[in-house]
């Protein structure tokens, strides 16, 4: 039996009741029915095309490149104790947050003018003390005291919400949160795996991706979602995390630095509608209890080790840095030499790694490339960056 969410809209304390116990399959719809519905959107699609669009300002950007567009989905993945969750609220915070005074507090984040409407919806933490002290945390940190009740910042738990019921649960709380504003809501969905009874699943996977597309033309919804990765991978996990991968139009990847915990490396994975920013280096600081950028040098002590050995990660976002066009060797090398505290010898072998392994590079214009080497017998070998379609 499907367990996709019929078009109820019935209220979030009523999600348990008896003969809501199984989520029944969504009614088909007639044929008729759903020409008339396509030909509907057909027509407001050639109204819209036939005049210039005008791009709405996104709901957060980073350094003039937009972060999160309206109506979108986005991911947030890294391995367990990466503060996967804590990013995510540190967004939340800001999003609710009165000024901007204190934006480097806030990774020098910049938002949308208009109000939004934040919505969090944990599936994990206990909620007697756990979710109670993040809930504050997010208020603190948005420039509220801990008693008040912002009225654009919602939340709750799913967590004793049985698994086949939560899409339903997830419409009813929107609809209801929809019903006191008329705000663009953000939902935050913390861990977004928690919605399917197995992350491996393709069906259920897609059902998901599916609903939550639903939502975000229905309710001017933008997603963000916490994934775990795989152990040892750089893939988020199961199929749930392919699907998302595919469907998302922003990633986010952090975690520690080759597991140093005092330093924190955020890359972006995907950013569909523009270039991708450059990763970012930030620690855990004990004085905000919270995320912060770290200072350069704050990087430069917890990469020398990396440095002497050239670490194969650090090398590629150095040659994003370099290669804005191609290079000799022996130019490249004296650059890198005096960048990284070993050998030539030992840079050619990791440029030669970074080429065997395929390492993606971000390069000067935010677009992913594969390191190319170019030789040619009595000519110099020639180093060059490649973008990849």
């Amino acid at each position: 039996m499907s367990t996709y969410p019929n078009n109820s809209s019935s209220p979030v304390g009523s999600i348990m009741n008896e003969e809501q116990a199984v989520v029944k399959p969504l009614p088909t719809t007639a044929p008729n029915e759903l020409l008339k519905s396509l030909l509907a959107k057909e027509s407001d699609l050639m109204e819209r095309a036939a005049k210039e669009v005008v791009f709405s300002k996104p709901l957060v950007s980073m350094d003039e490149t937009p972060i999160f567009r309206r109506g979108t989905i986005n991911l947030i993945q890294g391995k367990q104790g990466s503060h996967k969750s804590r990013l995510a609220e540190l967004i939340c915070s800001f999003l609710l947050s009165k000024s901007e005074e204190h934006q480097a507090n806030f990774l020098n984040l910049k938002k949308t003018d208009e109000p939004v409407t934040v919505v969090c919806i944990d599936t994990e933490r206990n909620t007697k003390e756990e979710l109670p002290v993040a809930i504050q945390s997010i208020k603190k940190k948005a420039g509220f005291k801990i008693t008040d009740h912002p009225a654009n910042f919602r939340y709750t738990s799913f967590k004793t919400v049985p698994r086949k019921q939560r899409l339903l649960a997830l419409r009813a709380y929107i609809t209801e949160v929809q019903s006191k504003n008329s705000d663009p809501l953000f939902v935050l969905l913390d861990v977004g795996t928690d919605f399917v009874s197995n992350f491996n699943n393709e069906e259920e996977t897609l059902e998901f991706f599916d609903y939550l597309n639903m939502l975000c033309e229905e309710y001017e919804c933008t997603f963000l979602i916490t994934i775990h990765q795989n152990p040892g991978t750089d893939k988020a996990r199961g199929h749930f995390g392919t699907e998302g991968t595919n469907k998302a139009s922003g990633i986010m990847q952090i975690g520690f630095v080759d597991g140093n915990e005092e330093l924190i490396r955020l890359k972006f994975l995907k950013l569909r509608t523009a270039k991708r920013h450059k990763p970012m280096y930030l620690f855990f600081d004990e004085d905000l209890h919270g995320l912060a950028l770290a200072t350069d040098d704050h990087i430069k002590k917890n990469t020398a080790e990396r440095k002497k050995v050239a670490d194969v990660e650090l090398v590629a976002e150095k040659l994003g840095e370099l290669l804005t066009t191609s290079m000799l060797q022996r130019d490249l090398l004296k650059v890198l030499t005096s960048s990284f505290d070993c050998s030539e010898n030992t840079l050619k072998t990791r440029l030669q790694e970074i080429v065997d392994q395929q390492v993606e590079i971000i390069n000067e214009q935010g677009q992913p490339c594969t390191l190319q080497i170019k030789t040619a017998n009595g000519k110099p070998t020639v180093y060059e960056l490649q973008e990849i379609e």
